[in-house]
């Protein structure tokens, strides 16, 4: 599982019990409604007490805005840590504009340095790590979005929380 949580931004105990990794594309309609309809209950149930380490890792299709999102998210967190990286996520799932232009109120909203900001997106570093990310996630087994992973459990497509929530019980239970 470390191979795939890597140097990616992570939610919750870093020593908890259950991993979740979710492959999501920021342009993918049913990432949007995971995040939106399912990550607050998870984060409350499972995520703040220490049950489960979620970690995020973009998924960039070749739809419009997609690459530029997915940077936009890991440079936040390049310069604001992993509340940044997520404070990008929540920010870019609850809007409808995903230009260059809404992500620019994005970063000013969230009181980003610009300069610095515009530098990471622009640094063939930020695309070389992204593409890194892309080619883990295919060597696993991931095709599409969304794609969770559970202590190395594979789940295509989108889950509900009571779906979720009987897997991460069934695995509290198992162990």
């Amino acid at each position: 599982m470390q191979d795939l949580v890597g140097e990616n931004y992570f939610l919750g105990n870093p020593e908890a019990p259950i991993t979740l990794i979710e492959y999501s594309d920021y342009t993918c309609g049913w990432c949007r409604k995971f995040s939106n309809d399912v990550l607050p209950q998870l984060k409350k149930d499972y995520i703040e007490t220490g049950l489960v380490k979620f970690v995020y890792i973009p998924f960039p299709s070749g739809r419009a805005n997609s690459q530029t999102t997915a940077k936009a998210s890991y440079c936040a967190g390049n310069l604001q840590g992993a509340s940044g990286f997520f404070k990008m996520h929540d920010g870019i799932f609850s809007t409808s504009d995903m230009s260059p232009n809404g992500i620019a109120t994005l970063t000013k909203a969230q009181g980003l340095d610009n300069d610095a900001f515009q530098a990471c997106m622009d640094d063939k570093n930020t695309d070389a790590f992204l593409q890194a990310e892309l080619k883990k996630a295919i060597k696993f087994g991931v095709r599409g979005t969304p794609n969770l992973i559970i202590n190395g459990l594979a789940i295509t497509g989108f889950v509900d929380y009571e779906t979720l929530n009987g897997m991460l019980t069934n695995l509290q239970d198992a162990q």
